[in-house]
């Protein structure tokens, strides 16, 4: 459990997610009052994706908000629409638990259909066989499943079958270059504010303090603390699903 000072820099690393320890994702959720830890469920991330090959025109909110659903809840949009060139950019809320999403179809007004690949901005390790978050190919339950049945198969066209579920389904290509934002306007201000103290600080002047957060390590998710009940703070476990022996 980590509790933050201030309920911005708490806001600040949620706007910031997601976040990466050692190629798996770290889930996040705000605590409520009157909730015990052990009833959140970390299911779930908030990813930046990045939808390629829309024509101009169709580099809009709306176009962006239906395409981005396929793959989870829309939660945010890049704040420069103007800034969409090569891609639009949209934060989704998407299960973990869920193989990632190479393309999307999308009919333009025409009745044509195009195809949108997609791109996932600082996405961990996953399966380039199942597509799956958490491990990679030499650690697939499927491939091991697969691999056995061939082994175990007596039927050269079967086994031929099989041996095609083996191919590689997912590439690097899933990866999406992370996008520098410019600070908000709110976030511009506080870190004057602190370069201010700093500045005060380097003169001996008492009274200003730019600390404002504080990490308070919990050893089982299940404890229940006081302090998880205040709006400052957040429940983390870093979660690797689907990861076989």
């Amino acid at each position: 459990m980590v509790k933050f000072l201030s309920k911005f820099d708490c806001d600040e690393v949620f706007d910031a997610s997601p976040w990466n320890f050692n190629g798996d994702f770290i889930l996040m959720a705000k605590c409520e009052a009157n909730r015990a830890p052990s009833s959140y469920q970390l299911d779930s991330v908030g990813i930046w994706v990045q939808l390629s090959n829309l024509p101009v025109e169709y580099l809009t909110i709306e176009v962006a908000k239906s395409i981005a659903s396929t793959v989870g809840k829309p939660v945010n949009l890049e704040p420069d629409v103007k800034k969409w060139c090569k891609f639009a950019r949209i934060k989704v809320q998407m299960s973990i638990y869920q193989p990632l999403i190479k393309s999307v179809p999308y009919t333009l007004l025409k009745w044509e259909e195009i195809t949108v690949p997609l791109a996932y901005e600082r996405l961990p390790r996953f399966c380039s066989l199942c597509g799956l978050l958490g491990h990679e190919l030499e650690r697939c339950k499927i491939r091991f499943d697969i691999m056995g049945k061939i082994e175990e198969s007596k039927s050269p066209e079967f086994r031929k079958r099989l041996q095609d579920l083996l191919k590689i389904n997912y590439s690097e290509e899933l990866r999406g270059g992370s996008v520098i934002q410019s600070p908000s306007k709110e976030r511009q201000n506080s870190l004057n504010v602190e370069k201010q103290c700093a500045d005060s600080l380097s003169e001996d002047t008492e009274g200003c303090n730019t600390n404002h957060t504080i990490a308070d390590p919990v050893p089982n998710e299940n404890s229940v603390q006081d302090e998880g009940h205040n709006s400052h703070s957040i429940a983390v476990e870093k979660i690797t699903p689907a990861v076989f022996p």
